[in-house]
């Protein structure tokens, strides 16, 4: 059968569905019509042990461009770990795509919310995933929303959903698919040992303008006393002042940027203030 023949195990050894699902310009109406010809093809795994559904996730097509009819032929790929050492769930892939909707996020959740538990390889939940691909709260907070505990859950580097925030910010962002440039998981850095204070503002003592007298954290040296959800302002703690007004103009991690970046650290630590104590 055509349709079940599989390209060189050089090229993945996929099918037609495989291949299809990879492309991210393909149209919906090609992916319909490859499925309905041979809907058992959503089961099969390629050469990299991905179904169709992880693959369709990973390019990051949305809903109506394919993702429901791969997901409709073969349903227990959402709650199927992709056959390698890292062993994602599709949740995982769509985490990590860099311009994933919120709509999506919460429709993949809403299909499986128990992947939210679900660790991977190298011990992460899919809170940590999302962290550290450069997703604004909201995003963020849909993911820790279905799974709240994930936020104590430590990867087998020992970070917790914060930690990892906090280094993928200080080291400027990163690829998290790959493993050039951004495998900040040999630092091994634990909890016990991470100086955060000089280089995020945030100070783990006690202070005397902390919100009721004991708390022990104060989120930006030389703020007020009082948490809120309103936007935090910016200082220089997250990277050196511009020299010039263009040298500014020209920096890629712009303030709004780094508000948001901010604003992240901000609510991972309202939810989890006792990691710094």
């Amino acid at each position: 059968m055509a349709l079940r023949r599989r390209t060189t195990r050089k090229a993945k050894a996929q099918c037609p569905i495989h291949l299809v699902s990879s492309n991210p310009i393909a149209r919906g109406s090609l992916v319909d019509a490859i499925v309905k010809r041979d809907p058992m093809g959503a089961s099969l795994v390629d050469g990299e042990g991905k179904l169709p559904l992880h693959i369709i996730c990973e390019v990051g097509k949305t809903w109506d461009g394919g993702l429901e009819l791969v997901y409709d032929a073969y349903k227990k790929a959402i709650s199927t770990q992709e056959d390698s050492n890292r062993g994602w769930l599709p949740l995982h892939f769509i985490v990590t795509l860099p311009d994933v909707s919120l709509e999506l996020i919460r429709m993949v959740l809403n299909l499986y919310p128990q992947a939210a538990m679900e660790v991977d390889g190298k011990g992460k939940t899919p809170l940590h995933l999302i962290v550290e691909s450069n997703k604004d709260w909201e995003c963020i907070e849909a993911v820790f929303s279905a799974y709240p505990d994930a936020i104590n859950v430590e990867d087998l580097c020992g970070k917790v959903p914060l930690i990892a925030a906090a280094l993928f910010i200080c080291d400027g962002g990163g690829d998290i698919r790959g493993t050039s440039g951004g495998e900040r998981e040999r630092d091994a850095l634990s909890i016990e040992n991470l100086s955060l204070e000089p280089r995020l503002g945030l100070s783990l003592e006690p202070t005397a303008s902390s919100f009721d007298g004991s708390s022990k954290l104060q989120c930006i040296q030389g703020s007020s006393s009082t948490m809120s959800n309103a936007p935090i302002h910016v200082g220089n703690e997250l990277s050196p002042p511009p020299q010039s007004c263009e040298a500014e103009r020209s920096n890629p991690r712009s303030r709004d940027t780094s508000l948001s970046e901010l604003n992240v650290l901000y609510n991972l630590l309202r939810a989890a203030p006792h990691i710094l104590s």
